[in-house]
């Protein structure tokens, strides 16, 4: 059983098919790398994976949508720019094996990535890195996007959208949601194909962070209910900002309200 450190912090969250979850766990200070941990919600015990002497600072995780050749693709700041690594999950080893390094201009700063199969994968993109992302995040300007990879190359599937954060994809709806902090909402995209189209937005009342999907398939959104105070924590660790979890049902008919 994993003893938290008291200066890890969680960044990324997901879960396989039967059950497993993923959590992608980071130093609060540059001390060391990053860790995966698996968890088991029966016996509520973790257990920490190795990754192929990766060196890694995991934050976004998704895992692909199969209950076979399970896929782990995990957005990794270890350098200034991003870049999304691909692993095999060997359960029974308790290993991640390293397949492949996806690096791109068009992927330098990634907020989240969403698994469609185990080669392919949504990712939302932000136009600036680090802590000047906080701009983008604070007015509602158009400068992200969401990208598709198909295992080959990539596809800008929106081009301009406000301040895009969490990214799920409904593998059995076919629909991707996509968190957009500034508008204080949820967007709803149909996928087709290698595309996406547009169909509504939902208001949740608060900035969408993170999103989650549960398993009655509602959706568990982390937000910022009060905006401004979201910039203390970004400068320093030492203040705290106030979050929500929220369980909402995203309604598919535009007509209908969350």
């Amino acid at each position: 059983m994993v003893r938290w450190r008291r200066y890890a912090r969680a960044n990324g969250f997901d879960s396989t098919i039967d059950g497993t979850f993923f959590l992608a766990v980071n130093p609060m200070e540059n001390r060391t790398y990053g860790h995966l941990f698996t968890f088991n919600a029966d016996n509520k015990t973790a257990m920490e994976i190795t990754s192929s002497n990766l060196k890694m600072t995991p934050t976004a995780i998704s895992i692909s949508p199969s209950k076979r050749n399970t896929k782990v693709f995990l957005k990794n700041s270890e350098t200034e720019k991003s870049t999304i690594e691909v692993l095999n999950f060997d359960e029974p080893n308790r290993k991640l094996q390293h397949i492949r390094t996806i690096n791109h201009p068009i992927i330098d700063s990634v907020y989240d990535v969403a698994a469609v199969s185990s080669t392919t994968f949504f990712a939302s993109v932000t136009t600036l890195r680090g802590r000047m992302v906080v701009i983008e995040r604070m007015v509602q300007v158009s400068m992200g996007s969401i990208v598709f990879h198909d295992g080959k190359s990539f596809k800008t599937v929106v081009p301009s959208i406000s301040a895009p954060t969490g990214l799920v994809f409904d593998s059995f709806r076919k629909v991707l949601l996509v968190g957009l902090f500034a508008r204080n909402s949820i967007a709803v995209y149909f996928v087709r194909g290698k595309s996406v189209e547009y169909s509504h937005e939902v208001e949740v009342g608060c900035s969408p962070t993170s999103l989650w999907k549960d398993i009655d398939g509602s959706l568990i959104i982390t937000c910022q209910p009060v905006r401004w105070r979201y910039l203390l924590p970004l400068l320093t660790a030492a203040p705290s900002s106030p979050s929500q979890v929220l369980s909402v049902k995203i309604p598919l008919d535009p007509n209908k309200s969350a």
